[in-house]
């Protein structure tokens, strides 16, 4: 079998640079949600992921898409109906104050 000429290389490379790119950009939108459910829960980094896997999860929604649609919030446009869903009760509780232990005698 012969290699590949240049232009099947070339369209092999630019295949990768359009993965790589919506790879960051996908990344870029997951870190804009992060940082909005840190600020408003406030919570770390690893309990927001977690909060987004949730939603993700319960919503029966990619995780990409329900970044995507929290940072769109932000210019008014609302919450899909089944990502706002799972994400009510679950805003709820992670707003509710957890128990402090009692101090130890």
């Amino acid at each position: 079998m012969a290699p590949p000429g240049p232009d099947a290389e070339l369209a092999r490379l630019r295949a990768g640079n359009e993965q790589q790119r919506q790879a960051l950009s996908g990344r870029a939108v997951i870190d804009q949600a992060l940082g909005m459910i840190m600020a408003m829960a406030p919570c770390s980094r690893d309990d927001a992921w977690a909060f987004l896997v949730r939603v993700s999860q319960h919503s029966n929604t990619k995780l990409r898409a329900v970044c995507e649609a929290l940072v769109a919030t932000t210019d008014g446009t609302p919450l899909p109906r089944e990502v706002a869903r799972t994400l009510d009760p679950l805003r709820a509780a992670a707003r509710t104050p957890k128990p402090k232990p009692e101090p130890s005698p």
